[in-house]
Formats: C-alpha cells, structure tokens, sequence
C-alpha cells in the first residue's frame, strides 16, 4: 500500500496519470480540508483533456475524505431508528451528497447492500444497514434517492453481497459456500431490487460463491456472476465497477494487474478501480482487444456504459453551497441519540450515574486512532466530569503490564464505564487482547459496570456481568457524544 499522503500533496503525480494515459476519472482519498480538495479536483479537472468522473467512498459522508466536515454514524444506526430510518437515511444522504458535489465530487461508492449477516465479519459489519434483506433494501433504497436528489450518483456494494464472511477481502479472498436458494433470499435479495430504484452501478465483490460459479473465481472475474445473472438474467444496464484492484482477494490466484483487468473486463467489469500500474493495465487491454474481437466488443460495451456514467455525472450543475456544518453536525448527533440501545439491564447502575458516585473510565481501542477513528472526544467529555476520577486507553501499544494498575484504580470507584471500538477496518484485525478482556470481566464482577460497544451488539455478549449493556452502533464524534450523554445524564 502507497503511504497516506493528503490530495494536495499527490497533485503532479495525479496529473501526469491523468494528462499522460487520459484516464477518465479519479477518486478522492485523503482529501484535506474542503477547500483544499475542492481546488485540486478543480485543478485536475483542468489538466485533463476530458472530464474527469470523480467517485469518493462515503459512506459515513464527505468526512470519511475531508478533514473539516461532519461524520455522520455507520449505516448500522439508521436501523436502529425503527419506522423513521428511511427518512433519516435520505435526508442524511442528501446533505452528503450536496457537500460531495459541491467539492466536485460526482459517485458515491455507497450504499453498502450487504446484510450483516454474520457476526464475525471483520469488514462489514455495521457498515451493512441491517441483519435482513428486506430491511437492507428499505435503506439502501432511501440513500439512492437521496442522492440523487442532490444529483450525486451511487455505487451499490458489494455485488453479489459480502454480509457472511468471516475473512476481509482486502487481505485474502473469502468463500461464501450457501446455496443458490440461500443466496436469492439472503445476499443477492438487495442488489436485485435495487435496480428498481436506479442504481447506477454495482461494485463487485473479491469474494467466491461455489453455487453460482462452481470454478471458484471471485464474482470480480466471474463471467457467470456478471454476465450470466446480472446482466441476462436480471437484465442490469447500469455500469459495474471492481473493487480495488489491489486488494489480495481478486490476487488470489496470483496473475499480474494487466491480466487481472483483462480477466475482469472480459467477466463483465466495465470499470477498473484502483489499479497500480495504470500504463501496464492499459498496454494489456490493448493487446487483448487487438488479438480477440471478442474481447474488442466487450471493451467497446463497457466504454459506453462508462461514457453514460460520465455524460450523467456531468449533466447536472452542483446544486449550490454545501450544508452548514451545525445542521449536519446536529442531525448526526439526533441520529446517534436515537439508535443508542440499552441492553440487559441488572439495575445496579441507573443512569444517569448519580454525580455523588466516582466513576471509572476505560476506552479499549485496538487498532488506536486513524484517519477513519477519533476518539479524543469522548476521552475529553468523561475527563471533564469531576466525578470521573480515573480515565485509561488501551491503543495498539497498551502492555500487558499495566494491567493490575488499571484494574485497581477501576475497582476504587464507585462505578466503571467501558467503550470498545472494534470496527471494520481493510487490511487490519482489531480483535481485543486476551489480556483486556480478562481485566474487563474482572472489572465487571466486582464493580458495577457499564460495558459500551461502540460498534456492534454482538461484542457485548463477552461480558455477561456487566451491569447495563449499551450499544451505539457506531464509533464516530456523534455516537461519542451520544453515549457520553447518556451515561453522565448531559443531554
């Protein structure tokens, strides 16, 4: 993986690829504040001979790429908001896409449409609306219509569902072994209906279905996956776009990046993303199409659906200034108050805590902060309360050897607060040394404790004394404040 370096500061390298290769479009990682992305995509845009589409991963909006704007919660929340998730959803969808367009951003590659399905997938998780197809499609839908009324358009992700796996594709290339009829009405349930509501593309997922491609290749290079059902069976017009093509999942079978986009144009790819080598991958498209006719037509198919993409991309004018950031940033927090979710209460805490009581707090952060995880807020706001009297982090670094220490100063207060941030995260596993987990257990069986997941619910079922169970579904400032709220009685 190339070190992260903002937009700004990868500028020339950009647009040598641009003006050099006349690549039709970029995406948007790292973006720096909105003012500096906006001017460099602007400036790629003039370099570039034609108009460059540019996509961004978005999922909890614009701030998953630029510094300076609201993080909106993980799509897992939403679901959490009962009959007004759809509504949340679109408007949350709309104010994103306006800051996107307004930046010069014009795909979204969201909605994630994969149903969390199993609890132990490292990559999904509570980026997935929800556990059932139904209910995925409701929300999945409301973000397409959302954005688009904003004139952004969305990718749907990740074709044909990466819900039910227990391994990250960015770092191996899992297998889904279900039925075709498991599938039809688990997995492939969303992305089917959600042509009805126009989505303009599916990315594909480096993941292998046995039942609907019996060689094993990953649905990125499966012409039975994206020719056979997408395209004949559920008759899809829209454009389909890989993964990256970096990640070890599409790898697996160790071909080259050149041969790899041939293999995939030719499954029914029409739009490579990610690639290393970007001279490589098109001297080997060239002499594919050169030596195969067939091939050349499949090329010339997925040119048009790529020009579609970008003459639709193009034809709207950005809808005007972007949303203030204190109405995202307030939506965001309602959002996170109302899919707070208190579990298994044994009524020895009773929130808020009292102010007599003295608290403990501990925040269990495996994979520490990183551009997609702030936690300093929520450190911050039980810090400041006079009647926490002890306030540790567990990062990547935390020895075992503090143990004891920690455990004792917990014990001495009156009550003890635990946030786990375990989430989703390509090419990382932020699994909770076994250490931690035996000092949270013993935390909880000899002081009234509340035990937090800042993710997930599942994760709580370690920790079967904890007093009062809570989930916030998401990690992100909003859910931060929300749980602090809650617990401390601030709201």
């Amino acid at each position: 993986m190339m070190p992260k370096v903002e937009a700004s500061a990868d500028f020339d390298r950009a647009a040598q690829i641009v003006t050099e290769h006349q690549i039709g479009g970029v995406l948007l990682f790292n973006g720096g504040t909105a003012e500096a992305a906006t001017s460099t995509l602007a400036q790629l845009q003039d370099v570039s001979t034609i108009p460059l589409t540019v996509a961004a991963d978005m999922e909890r909006g614009m701030a998953q790429q630029i510094t300076d704007l609201v993080t909106w919660p993980h799509a897992l929340a939403f679901d959490a908001l009962g009959d007004a998730a759809a509504e949340e959803v679109e408007t949350f969808a709309r104010l994103s896409a306006f800051e996107a367009r307004a930046i010069g951003v014009h795909v979204s590659f969201s909605p994630v449409a994969d149903i969390h399905r199993n609890p132990k997938n490292p990559i999904i998780a509570n980026r997935s609306f929800a556990t059932t197809a139904d209910r995925v499609t409701e929300l999945a839908a409301a973000y397409i219509r959302g954005c688009h009324a904003a004139g952004l358009l969305c990718c749907a992700k990740h074709f044909p569902g990466h819900g039910n796996t227990h391994e990250d594709s960015h770092a191996t290339m899992p297998i889904v072994d279900e039925s075709l009829e498991v599938l039809l009405a688990t997995d492939l349930k969303p992305f089917q209906r959600l042509i009805d509501s126009n989505v303009d593309m599916f990315m594909t997922a480096h993941v292998a279905y046995p039942s609907l491609d019996p060689s094993g290749k990953p649905a990125t290079l499966s012409p039975p996956i994206l020719t056979q059902l997408l395209r004949d069976q559920w008759e899809y017009s829209g454009a389909v776009v890989s993964d990256s093509l970096k990640m070890e999942g599409v790898h697996a079978a160790g071909a080259c990046e050149g041969d790899l986009a041939v293999e995939a144009i030719r499954a029914g790819v029409d739009l490579l993303l990610d690639v290393s080598d970007v001279a490589e991958v098109i001297d080997s498209i060239e002499q594919a199409a050169n030596n195969d006719s067939q091939f050349a037509l499949r090329v010339s198919d997925a040119f048009d659906r790529a020009w579609h993409i970008k003459q639709k991309a193009m034809s709207g004018s950005p809808p005007g200034d972007r949303p203030a950031l204190v109405d995202c940033e307030n939506h965001a927090v309602r959002v996170s108050r109302a899919a707070l979710k208190t579990l298994d209460d044994d009524q020895r805490v009773s929130l808020p805590i009292a102010s007599h009581q003295s608290v403990g707090f501990l925040l269990v952060n495996p994979l520490g902060d990183n551009a997609y995880t702030k936690t300093n807020r929520i450190v911050d706001q039980f810090a400041s309360f006079d009647s926490v009297n002890a306030v540790h982090t567990f990062g990547p670094t935390a020895e075992e050897s503090i143990s004891d220490r920690v455990q004792s100063k917990l014990a001495a207060c009156d009550v003890c607060v635990i946030a786990l941030v375990v989430k989703p995260y390509a090419w990382h596993q932020s699994a909770i040394p076994t250490w931690q987990k035996e000092l949270m257990r013993q935390v909880t069986l000899h002081t009234p404790t509340i035990v937090s997941s800042l993710g997930i619910a599942d994760l709580l079922d370690e920790y079967p004394d904890a007093a009062l169970k809570i989930v916030t579904y998401s990690d992100v400032p909003a859910a931060q404040t929300a749980l602090v709220e809650r617990i401390m009685g601030t709201a």
